[in-house]
Formats: structure tokens, sequence, C-alpha cells
């Protein structure tokens, strides 16, 4: 009885033996470590020092920008202060109220002779019956005459006054013989020299129309009395 045929592992049968043999064959140089000549790492360097002194650059300019956010954040807020204390300046400096006040005592313009007006404002508010705004920072006063062409003339004549020394009054005028002056500095803001003249200048000529700071029985046509209006006439006259 023969023996059973012993299988050969196939590494070792012909066919592979030759098929490998038909392989082509790799140098070894292939696989060896490569290697730099001084030329390439040479370029190598240069290239990453290039590029550290950029980085370096980039780095400096984004700290000099954020040094420069820093102050103009800071100088923002300094912008932003004073145009909070000029709004409140000004919201001082508006007539808000003609008959009743706040403040009991005046507030001057900037640079003003305190003292000075300080007595004259005591000689207008005492003996002329001139009164102070709700804010401080003005003087008003009511006149009243015996007719309504009076009250106009008188009108007039404050007008041209004040175009004459470049300050303007706000002027009310209730007919039939209601004239209502007020007087203030906006630049810069308060009392200033000017409002004390021009009050005096107001006193003046209503005494030469006959005003008085009394109501007065208006004297006039009925005719007048018929075509003149009841309601309130306001001329706006910019202040200076």
């Amino acid at each position: 009885m023969l023996a059973p045929f012993a299988r050969r592992p196939l590494t070792q049968s012909p066919r592979f033996v030759r098929s490998l043999a038909a392989l082509p064959r790799v140098p070894s140089s292939r696989f060896a470590t490569p290697r730099f000549s001084s030329t390439a790492e040479s370029d190598s360097t240069s290239t990453i020092e290039s590029g550290l002194k950029s980085a370096e650059t980039a780095l400096n300019d984004a700290t000099e920008l954020y040094d420069q956010h820093d102050v103009l954040s800071k100088r923002f807020e300094e912008i932003v202060k004073v145009v909070d204390e000029v709004k409140s300046l000004s919201n001082e400096a508006k007539p808000s109220s003609f008959t009743s006040y706040t403040r009991s005592k005046p507030f001057f313009s900037q640079g003003s002779d305190v003292a000075k007006l300080s007595a004259e404002y005591k000689l207008l508010t005492t003996e002329n019956a001139w009164k102070l705004t709700t804010a401080g920072t003005g003087l008003y006063k009511t006149f009243f005459f015996k007719t309504y062409s009076r009250g106009l003339d008188f009108i007039q004549i404050v007008g041209i006054n004040s175009k004459a020394k470049s300050h303007h009054p706000h002027i009310s005028f209730r007919p039939p013989n209601s004239v209502k002056i007020h007087w203030t500095t906006h630049s810069p803001p308060g009392l200033s020299e000017k409002d004390f003249h021009m009050a005096k200048i107001c006193d003046e000529n209503a005494n030469l129309l006959g005003g008085s700071i009394e109501p007065i029985r208006p004297v006039t046509p009925k005719t007048q009395r018929e075509e003149t209006p009841s309601v309130v006439r306001k001329i706006a006259v910019p202040g200076s």
C-alpha cells in the first residue's frame, strides 16, 4: 500500500521560487537615509529666519494697533463726558419757565465780574421788578402799556437797541398791551453784563412810553378791540 502524498509548503514549491526569482531587483540605495547638501540646509535656515522675522513684525504691528485702540477708547470716553457736560449746561441755559424759579441765586456767565453783576442783579430785582428764571440763567419782566400801539412801539425800540448791541431777547407779546421780555446769554451760558445793560434800556424806554409793571386797562377804540386777536403772539428773536 502506497504512503499518502506529503504536501510541501508553498514557499518551497518550484513555481513560487521561479516567480520570486523573476521579480525585479530594487537597489538598496533607494531605502538609504536621505542626505541634504549644505546649500539646501542654508536655504532652509534662511527661510525659517525670514518667517520668524515676519511673525515678529506682525506681532509688533498687532501690539501697536491694540495700544492705539486703547488710547482711542479712553479718548472716546473723555469726549462723551465733555458732551454730557455741554448738554447739561445748555439745558440750564434754556429759559424753561418765565413764571417760577427753583434756583434762588443767579448763574453768571464764565468770565463775568461776579461782584459787579451781583450788585446790579440786586438792584434790578428789588427795585425794578425783574425776576430770575427757573435755571437762574436769565431775567424776565412783563410790561403793560395803555394802548396796543405803544406795546408795539416798545417792541420795536427794544429790537433796534438789541440789534445795535448784537444781543437779542426773547419777546412775548400778548395783545392788547402786555409785553414780556427775557434776557439771557447763550455763549457762555448764564447772565452777563449785556443782559443787565439791556434790562436797564428796557426800563428806560418803558418809562418813556408810560409803561407799568401793573396791569393797565387798555385805552383802545372799539373797532381796534374787535380786530385785536386774543391769542398770544410770540416774536421769536434768536438769542446772542
